[in-house]
């Protein structure tokens, strides 16, 4: 009798681990990042164009896949309570969050390097609330430095849905003090390599933040309608995001086929995988800003620090010391 009503209940309990991920693996995917108006993004144009390098600068002697920009990365992860931190721990969420970014910016000559990485258990934090206080905390380095906040979710968030992967900061040309303490981005540690979260479990909801993170749009940013769309030529405009991987992708009106999609669309992390040449350029251009802003930053704060004057200290010449004596 134990033996039956032991098998029974393990049998519920897979079922019900069973159903939880095939709930998980109907979610739809969401992005929080903040939809630039016309004027936003062509300051951000501005931006990308006075930034930006010749084909030539771009083609180099380099070997294949030697990267062009490291971009210095901190990596936080904030959990709710012990028992998940420990889970996230046992997932090793940072590392696989890092390789995943460093797989999928290979082939656009950018690489991640880890500076430090650090955990906080925290419930609000955790969820996406008291995001001042939290990144006024645990934020590091400066405006070229990246900072990814792996969470439990955004749920939070001003305004988030329950779906919400992520979240990330656009650069800009001039920021302002919130600006620099706000940048970086919020993703989901549970999207991670090995997370629970089944169609976006691969990593690709970090390399997605990342990529607003250097200043690229949703691939459907303004619809069949808009002539700019995302601002980038190559890129096909798109009706609106892609759910999970569908054999045809939402194209306007041409419905050219798949099966891979782009990094910064909506489909499932198994199908994300690409970044066009007009995207890296974009990146490329972007990053280059953020050097620009933190070297201003830098030559700022040294103009500010007072330069004190040492009276130089005497010193005997020995030869006339000697002299005195032998006199």
């Amino acid at each position: 009798m134990r033996t039956f009503v032991t098998a029974l209940l393990t049998a519920f309990v897979v079922a019900a681990t069973e159903e939880g991920q095939s709930s998980a693996s109907q979610t739809p995917f969401k992005c929080l990042a903040r939809t630039l108006d016309a004027k936003e993004l062509q300051t951000l144009q501005t931006l990308i164009d006075d930034n930006s390098s010749s084909d030539a600068d771009e083609r180099s002697d380099r070997p294949r896949y030697s990267p062009l920009f490291n971009i210095r990365t901190y990596i936080h992860v904030v959990a709710e309570s012990q028992s998940e931190f420990k889970y996230f721990e046992r997932n090793k969420v940072i590392e696989s969050q890092l390789f995943r970014l460093n797989e999928d910016y290979k082939n656009a000559s950018i690489s991640f390097s880890l500076v430090r990485s650090d955990g906080v258990i925290n419930s609000e934090w955790a969820h996406g609330g008291g995001e001042r206080q939290m990144k006024q905390t645990l934020r590091k380095g400066g405006y070229d430095d990246l900072n990814i906040y792996l969470i439990s979710s955004l749920k939070r968030q001003p305004g988030a849905p329950p779906t919400a992967n992520g979240h990330s900061s656009f650069p800009k040309d001039k920021p302002t003090e919130d600006d620099l303490l706000l940048d970086g981005c919020l993703v989901s540690a549970h999207t991670t390599i090995g997370g629970k979260t089944v169609l976006y479990g691969m990593g690709r909801t970090g390399v997605h933040e990342v990529g607003h993170w250097l200043g690229l749009q949703h691939t459907f940013h303004g619809g069949c309608t808009d002539p700019v769309g995302d601002g980038i030529a190559d890129t096909l405009p798109q009706a609106g995001p892609t759910d999970h991987c569908p054999k045809k992708r939402p194209s306007c009106g041409r419905h050219d086929l798949g099966p891979l999609y782009n990094v910064m669309d909506y489909s499932a992390d198994e199908c994300k995988a690409i970044i066009t040449h007009g995207q890296i350029r974009w990146a490329h251009a972007a990053f280059r800003s953020r050097v620009k802003v933190q070297d201003a930053i830098r030559r700022q704060a040294l103009q500010r620090v007072p330069l004190t004057y040492k009276q130089p200290m005497q010193v005997a010449d020995p030869r006339r010391r000697a002299r005195v004596q032998l006199g």
